[in-house]
């Protein structure tokens, strides 16, 4: 539970997780490439991922200046 305790303790470290297990899934799916008619999910799953954490702190970073 201490992780959790610091994600909810810090809520500006959740973009980076997200960043990291986008990172996690683009590797794997550039390591497993599949035909070029398909769309590699696992390397949309990690896009999302990544656009999520950029989506949020950018949420994040609005409402703390609007704190100020």
């Amino acid at each position: 539970m201490s992780i959790i305790d610091n994600i909810m303790r810090r809520p500006s470290s959740v973009p980076f997780l997200l960043f990291g297990v986008g990172v996690f899934f683009l590797a794997l799916g550039t390591l497993n490439p599949v035909p070029s008619e398909m769309v590699n999910l696992i390397t949309l799953l990690g896009v999302g991922f990544f656009a999520s954490g950029i989506l949020i702190g950018f949420i994040q970073a609005l409402r703390r200046r609007h704190k100020l």
